[in-house]
């Protein structure tokens, strides 16, 4: 009986270790790694979790004060009970929170910003952009002229490549890149290839085949266009849309633009989500010069961005749009907000709930959790669909984020970007 009762003990001690480690860990993922605070304002710190917090190391023009001495300033920052932050201009500093105020549990790096204003979007606009390359979409079997197929270029090239030259030559576009292959006559072929952004050469034989021309049997794009939602207007005329990267259809991979352009649009047909069937918005472009809006300089994982030739109608303050704050994620709050979207062909703000927060990194395109609440986006779509990706999410009078995602297993339920991913980029 003894030696059962020794290892029950050490059963519950191991058991009892690997509880705390696994719910240090949950609680460490809990709370963010970076936050942003406006100059001059209040740090409410609601990280839903039971930790304190306290200044530990200031950054350069960054001074901390106590309570006792808190009067004596005229502009701080409250971070925590018994910690005043002061800065000349902008600056950053650490906090360390402590669970039940003795263990430290993780360091929060806060950067000091100044105050911004953004102009919300929820306009659906047309986006066009040029691969940097041409995009590999994959690989394919060609029949040779002997009746034979092949695949010649079968673990050689890879979905998501991007071809840069043939033979030393540069190419742009894919009718650029099937000229070399002509011209080549048969001759092995050298591919320049840009692959995780790594430059290498690879070796193909192309295939005389029974149309009596060489391929290489390679899927490729050079371009693509789609619809997405505009998130926000920065006083500069940047605006940013999407929420997430411009991502090739059939590789899954974030596309490298060469150039863009975004153009106005206008939603011809709504098809409803299902469950398991995401719906999508169906939009129609005219590649018109008089229907460009602005050109597309970058496309990243917190979506794509560029600068507007002017304001369109519909985002500008005559037309009751206003001037907001961006609000970052220590201020949201679980409960009522609002997403903007145009899929019923004008501008109208529509009732979420916000029923989690994510601050981890992995997950910042999925940091917001929401369900539509309102019967009028209900009824039309069935909720989230496609396309409205970048509509713009407000809270209590402040942007907070943007739409990314659909949950395709139940599409009244969707997952934002947090605002302040978004403008970091």
């Amino acid at each position: 009986m003894k030696i059962l009762h020794k290892y029950y003990w050490k059963f519950f001690i191991a058991a009892l270790s690997l509880w705390m480690i696994m719910a240090g860990w949950m609680l460490y993922q809990m709370i963010p790694s970076h936050i942003y605070i406006k100059e001059g304002e209040e740090a409410k710190l609601q990280f839903a979790v039971p930790v304190t917090e306290k200044v530990v190391d200031a950054g350069e023009g960054v001074y901390v004060f106590d309570t006792l001495n808190k009067d004596s300033l005229t502009e701080a920052i409250h971070i925590t009970g018994n910690s005043y932050v002061s800065t000349q201009d902008t600056g950053t500093f650490t906090i360390m929170c402590h669970l039940f105020g003795l263990f430290p549990v993780k360091e929060v790096q806060a950067t000091i910003v100044e105050e911004q204003q953004l102009l919300p979007g929820g306009m659906t606009a047309g986006i066009y952009v040029q691969t940097k390359g041409v995009l590999v979409i994959g690989t394919g079997v060609v029949q040779a002229m002997t009746g034979e197929e092949v695949e010649p270029a079968l673990n050689i090239v890879k979905s998501g490549d991007y071809i840069t030259a043939v033979n030393g030559i540069p190419v742009e576009e894919k009718e650029q890149m099937i000229e070399q292959i002509e011209e080549a006559e048969g001759n092995k072929l050298v591919f320049t290839l840009v692959r995780d952004g790594k430059s290498l050469d690879v070796s193909l034989e192309p295939v005389y085949t029974d149309q009596k021309d060489y391929k290489v049997g390679i899927w490729v794009r050079d371009d693509i266009a789609g619809i997405g939602t505009i998130s926000y207007v920065t006083e500069d005329m940047e605006y940013a849309i999407l929420g997430h990267a411009i991502n090739d259809m059939d590789s899954g991979a974030m596309v490298e633009i060469d150039n863009g352009t975004l153009y106005a649009s206008e939603i011809s047909d709504i098809v409803r989500g299902e469950i398991g069937s995401p719906g999508e918005m169906i939009g129609t472009i005219s590649y018109s010069r008089d229907n460009v809006l602005g050109d597309i300089e970058r496309n990243t994982d917190s979506g794509a961005f560029g600068f507007l030739n002017e304001l369109p109608e519909e985002l500008k303050t005559e037309t009751g749009n206003d001037w907001l704050e961006p609000a970052f994620k220590q201020e949201i709050k679980m409960g009522a907000a609002q997403i903007i979207s145009d899929v019923s062909g004008v501008r109208e703000f529509y009732d979420i709930e916000i029923q989690a927060l994510d601050y981890k990194e992995m997950h910042q395109n999925k940091g917001i959790l929401f369900q539509v609440t309102d019967e009028r986006l209900l009824s039309k779509t069935g909720g989230i669909i496609q396309g409205m990706s970048g509509s713009s999410i407000v809270q209590d009078g402040k942007i907070i984020g943007a739409v990314t995602h659909v949950l395709v297993n139940d599409p009244t339920k969707g997952y934002g970007i947090f605002i302040e991913n978004m403008l970091e980029k």
